[in-house]
């Protein structure tokens, strides 16, 4: 991680990309050689820990379609121990025993208390570099950090994971359920682009597509958020909303109304300059002394701390004179230090409605049925939403975006449960936040493109088995033409000048690659 930090630095955000890039336009002719000699039908390549966004945006532009994404997701407290057993063991072995072990959960230790407090802290600190938090090296921006939570809602697939192992390499059975499903998902992930003509979307899948549809409306200036209300029992779509600015006639203001007072059209985001406002009035009065010392002899004895703190601070202000300007205030936010406080990443001076609440509100005045319904929502909720999802009776809320600033775990874990272990929903009366499983909204399109289903005339079959369905498998099926990026004449056809276009713009990356690190190597060895 620390040389990946270190390339970014010198580099650009995209470097493990880039260098993944390079490692398979080296390998590719043996490869593809191999292939042939061996008479495969195609080749893949697995490329793990993408852990950057700008890493997915390079592999995009050079692979287009035929690049594909899965996120796994397993809850913090699992990770968590898993790393702790990690970082404990090593510390008790000699360097000839170490040996890493890249399976989640995998030698966890029974009781917590045996773990040292290094580990602990260790693997804590490991979660905060992976999210963006920390970097492991100096002078690194924030956007060139690590981070797993702007790169998660990427994906094109979502997994559930818990696949702790035993003492053994069997995972433990209370996995078992979970498992199975991150595999049946994977299989039929691979269906569907090998061109399965039966698969379909799920009931998660569709409502998760109208979420993420529904998102598309709004042009809030921070994000953009969708939520869909289903049928719990169905399936089917009760309401949908998104996050933007209310219009007195009720819902929100939507494009080509007039007059429109959505924050765009006013030209600014309120949120921030209120932030900034109410910081620089603490300080403001704070660094006042004027305003407060004459009140000091009547601060209680139990608040003596007080007292003497704020004698101390106005012995040390010259005068009235202290007080930070607006600007100064905004400055702060530029200080790191200043921008991971609390104060910093309030929520409630927003004017747009979120995205949950617009789509209760919308089912309420259309008098539409929601007492056994469940929220679709592209990103993780606020705490002020789930007080009200709670409130409503929403049994079961699906997120794809983890929100950092949520306080919804913490303030209702009473009322919540995150990632929850039995997700049959018997033995659980909190309300549900469940991370999405599925294909990803934005590659429905292209998954569950329309192919051939059925025998016709020209098929050249006998008469009985006109109009019988086509036989379809996995091992003779072909690649989806919208996942080949161009039309071909047949399904699965491949234009030769197309992907010679392709591996050059992958040869491209490549060179571009090797000059950069050539650049950095050469001024390394004339500074030396």
């Amino acid at each position: 991680m620390r040389a990946g930090d270190m390339l970014r630095v010198a580099l650009d955000n995209s470097i493990a990309a880039r260098l993944a890039i390079l490692t398979i336009n080296a390998e590719r002719e043996q490869v593809v050689q191999d292939a042939i000699l061996n008479r495969r039908d195609g080749v893949a390549y697995i490329v793990t820990h993408l852990m950057h966004p700008d890493e997915v945006q390079m592999m995009r532009s050079v692979y287009g379609s035929r690049f594909f994404l899965i996120a796994i997701n397993a809850p913090r407290k699992r990770r968590q121990d898993y790393l702790e057993a990690q970082f404990d063991r090593i510390s008790n072995q000699s360097p000839d025993e170490v040996r890493a072990d890249t399976r989640l959960g995998g030698q966890q230790r029974s009781k917590r208390q045996e773990i040292s407090r290094d580990a602990v802290n260790l693997a804590k600190e490991l979660i905060s570099i992976d999210a963006g938090i920390l970097s492991s090296v100096p002078l690194l921006h924030p956007k060139g950090r690590l981070n797993v939570d702007e790169t998660f809602h990427l994906a094109d697939l979502f997994i559930r994971s818990r696949a702790e192992f035993g003492p053994g390499e069997e995972p433990l059975k209370t996995n078992a359920t979970l498992d199975a499903s991150a595999v049946s998902q994977i299989v039929r992930f691979v269906n569907q682009i090998c061109g399965d003509p039966f698969g379909t979307p799920t009931i998660q899948e569709n409502a998760m597509a109208a979420a993420f549809l529904a998102a598309k409306s709004s042009v809030a200036m921070g994000r953009s958020v969708g939520a869909a209300l289903v049928d719990t029992n169905d399936g089917s779509l009760i309401a949908t909303g998104w996050n933007e600015v209310a219009k007195p006639s009720g819902g929100p203001y939507r494009e080509g109304d007039s007059p429109d007072f959505r924050d765009h059209q006013r030209g600014i985001d309120p949120s921030d300059p209120n932030r900034i406002h109410a910081i620089r009035t603490f300080l403001g009065i704070l660094f006042t002394p004027s305003s407060w010392r004459e009140e000091l002899g009547s601060i209680d004895d139990k608040f003596a701390g007080t007292k003497e703190w704020l004698e101390n601070l106005a012995d040390g202000l010259n005068g009235d004179d202290n007080a930070p300007s607006d600007a100064a205030v905004a400055g702060l936010s530029a200080l790191e230090a200043f921008d991971n406080t609390r104060i910093m990443h309030l929520i409630e001076f927003g004017r747009s409605v979120h995205a949950e609440m617009a789509a209760l509100s919308d089912a309420f005045r259309r008098s539409a049925g929601a007492s056994s319904s469940t929220m679709f929502v592209t990103t993780f909720p606020c705490h002020e939403c789930a007080r009200n999802l709670v409130s409503f009776g929403i049994q079961d809320l699906y997120y794809v975006e983890p929100y950092g600033k949520s306080m919804a775990e913490s303030l209702y874990s009473e009322e919540i449960v995150v990632f929850p272990d039995d997700l049959s929903g018997k033995s659980e009366r909190r309300v549900r936040f469940i991370p999405f499983e599925g294909i990803a909204p934005a590659r429905i399109e292209t998954l569950f493109s329309p192919v051939k289903r059925k025998m016709s005339l020209r098929d050249g079959v006998k008469a009985s088995d006109i109009g019988s369905k086509v036989g379809w498998e996995l091992k003779v099926g072909s690649v989806r033409p919208l996942i080949l990026a161009y039309p071909g004449e047949f399904e699965g056809t491949l234009n030769p000048e197309i992907e010679v276009g392709m591996l050059s713009l992958e040869l491209f990356v490549s060179k571009e690659t090797v000059g950069m690190i050539k650049e950095i190597a050469d001024g390394l060895e004339n500074n030396s």
